[in-house]
């Protein structure tokens, strides 16, 4: 095959038509709750928040673009190759002030629009990235590993339209099946607790109970979607009814029937909830429930 002479390897366009919206994750920060408020997710409305290039352990400066687009934006900005490089000694692009060089991005509370056709916008994209313990790369991320130290997140359209779909089947999914245990006390009451890990009084009415339980489905849908159709929650209501009562013994989280201290699990298993919840759940153990279940009427 003939080799070709003074060929040129194109770099390739890093850039793309597409845009990013930045947004302040909206949950309580500080001793402000409500939302309404101009200091609400603590940050006031005329607040700043900058990020910059983060820096490694080492304290070099952390690459935010790669090989490829380094080279891509050095020819788009019309500057000597390695200009964009983290490792230069003097007028460093990613340390110097002046209004020529795209290294912060400013947000505040408001959504901020990055079109990724544009340049500079890219770069700033790129640096949000690098941040990944302040700035979630998805909508999708924020709802499957949320983190704590998260404050803004990175929101393309198509995936926005996709995550509101995707929340609107979920809150289905999660009423439906709340539907079957809407008016079961004792199951609601066990939700709470394992939503919320708090204790609801017995006699509570069931409207309060209905009307927290819902809260749930908006406020933390797929935990709730996880707590709802667990096939053993009629179980873990039982066990925790059987607690209220006197019959069970809750010891350190391990469960025990009181009239004989037998561990309430297979042999060489730990009673927990969720094993006691399966011990009962066995046909074979059906002596034991149905002799549990007539004692709490």
């Amino acid at each position: 095959m003939a080799k070709k002479e003074n060929s040129v390897e194109t770099p390739i366009n890093c850039l793309r038509n597409e845009k990013v919206t930045v947004r302040l994750i909206k949950k309580q920060r500080g001793s402000v709750s409500d939302p309404r408020s101009p200091l609400a997710f603590g940050m006031a409305e005329t607040a700043q928040y900058v990020v910059t290039v983060p820096r490694l352990r080492s304290g070099i400066l952390k690459n935010v673009l790669t090989d490829a687009e380094m080279e891509c934006i050095e020819g788009i900005l019309k500057v000597a190759p390695g200009t964009l490089s983290v490792y230069k000694q003097e007028n460093n692009y990613w340390c110097t002030s002046t209004p020529d060089c795209i290294n912060k991005v400013i947000l505040t509370k408001q959504d901020i629009v990055l079109d990724l056709s544009n340049v500079y916008d890219f770069i700033r994209y790129k640096i949000l990235l690098a941040n990944n313990d302040i700035i979630c790369p998805s909508l999708q991320e924020l709802e499957d590993r949320p983190k704590n130290t998260y404050r803004y997140v990175l929101i393309n359209e198509a995936q926005e339209a996709k995550s509101v779909g995707s929340k609107a089947n979920l809150k289905y999914e999660c009423f439906m099946a709340y539907g079957k245990w809407k008016d079961n006390a004792d199951v609601l009451r066990c939700v709470i607790e394992l939503m919320d890990n708090k204790k609801m009084a017995p006699d509570t009415k069931i409207e309060h109970l209905q009307s927290m339980v819902t809260r749930y489905i908006d406020e933390d849908t797929k935990r709730f979607k996880d707590v709802i159709t667990d096939e053993l929650l009629e179980y873990k209501a039982l066990i925790k009814k059987g607690v209220e009562k006197g019959l069970i013994a809750n010891r350190n989280n391990f469960f025990y029937m009181r009239e004989d201290n037998m561990p309430i699990c297979e042999e060489y298993e730990e009673p927990r909830l969720s094993m006691a919840a399966k011990y009962l759940a066995n046909p074979a153990n059906q002596d034991l429930r149905d002799s549990l279940i007539a004692k709490l009427k």
